[in-house]
């Protein structure tokens, strides 16, 4: 998938293993993208690296819809990541996230892949609509949210994160 200033490819198992190890010259010959020195994972994502690793081997196709980095094209560089966390549910609903190094924050980014994303999603016959949940102190990512086209829900709790705002963008009537 790609923007006018972003590519969002689908991530593989091993350049996944590269960031979890930390190895800048295996991401970089896998990818052929500039990594960040040293190379970690992109905020929000590192205790979740092994779970997407591990279900894209166990399952080869669902990588579409799981973790995907986001890269800059002009200069190569790795800025982040974004993806979904599974396939489309039984009510057609599939949560997304979106993680940019801090030194490409406030660039829009972030933004950028979460509407590419979103974009493809709604390509998928099944999909219903695109939902976020984000900590309220997130301001950042709920102006992306918002700027991708999503709106406040409501607030919902979660196991993993305890009480959270639900954004959601519903699939575009078309006449």
């Amino acid at each position: 998938m790609r923007t006018s200033r972003i590519s969002v490819p689908v991530a593989i198992p091993e350049e996944i293993d590269a960031v979890i190890s930390g190895d800048r010259d295996r991401f970089r010959e896998l990818t052929g993208v500039e990594p960040p020195d040293p190379l970690i994972a992109p905020p929000e994502t590192g205790d979740v690296l092994e779970f997407f690793r591990d279900a894209m081997v166990a399952d080869p196709e669902i990588r579409t819809w799981f973790f995907r980095w986001i890269v800059d094209h002009q200069s190569a560089n790795l800025i982040g990541s974004a993806g979904f966390g599974d396939r489309p549910d039984a009510d057609g609903v599939v949560l997304i996230g979106y993680s940019v190094y801090p030194e490409f924050e406030r660039r829009g980014y972030a933004t950028e892949a979460a509407r590419a994303l979103t974009e493809w999603a709604f390509r998928d016959a099944r999909v219903q609509a695109v939902r976020a949940t984000i900590l309220p102190q997130n301001i950042a990512s709920c102006r992306v949210a918002i700027k991708a086209g999503m709106t406040f829900k409501r607030i919902v709790e979660t196991d993993e994160d305890g009480m959270v705002e639900l954004w959601e963008i519903a699939r575009p009537i078309v006449d």
